[in-house]
């Protein structure tokens, strides 16, 4: 059972060493009052068949406005006939979501085989005057 166990785990982390990640999205912060990534979501045109992710920021100020911003994914569509959002890859097909229907009404359902990932990291530069220090985030879809 311990030999399962530890092939299982072994296997499954494997997975994720030949996961895509595709940068959608690079800021640079350098004050409070900035935009931070909030969370992802996908959006189709059935009738050209076509998929891309929104990527939904909120702001860090006090009055909480946000914004949405869609990015295209390289070989990412929406089915037609199957009804899902997949991405084509060199080794084959992702299914990132489904259209689903219940009672009459149609949603997105999302398979777990893609996700975002949000990264930050802290640069300093020097500009000849100077070491400035600013916050990068990063949004990445991985699949």
């Amino acid at each position: 059972m311990t030999k399962l166990l530890l092939v299982l785990v072994i296997a499954l982390s494997s997975l994720q060493v030949f996961a895509t990640e595709v940068k959608l999205y690079e800021s640079r912060e350098t004050g409070y009052n900035g935009y931070s990534f909030s969370s992802g979501s996908y959006g189709i045109n059935k009738d050209l068949g076509r998929a891309w992710v929104s990527l939904s920021f909120a702001s860090n100020d006090a009055e909480g406005i946000g914004y949405d911003e869609r990015a295209q994914v390289k070989g990412m569509s929406f089915d037609k006939t199957t009804k899902e959002i997949i991405v084509e890859t060199e080794t084959g097909r992702v299914v990132c979501a489904y259209e689903k229907k219940f009672l009459g009404i149609k949603s997105l359902k999302e398979t777990g085989a893609c996700s975002f990932k949000k990264t930050s990291k802290i640069v300093k530069r020097d500009n000849g005057y100077e070491i400035e220090e600013y916050q990068v985030n990063t949004v990445y879809f991985v699949y």
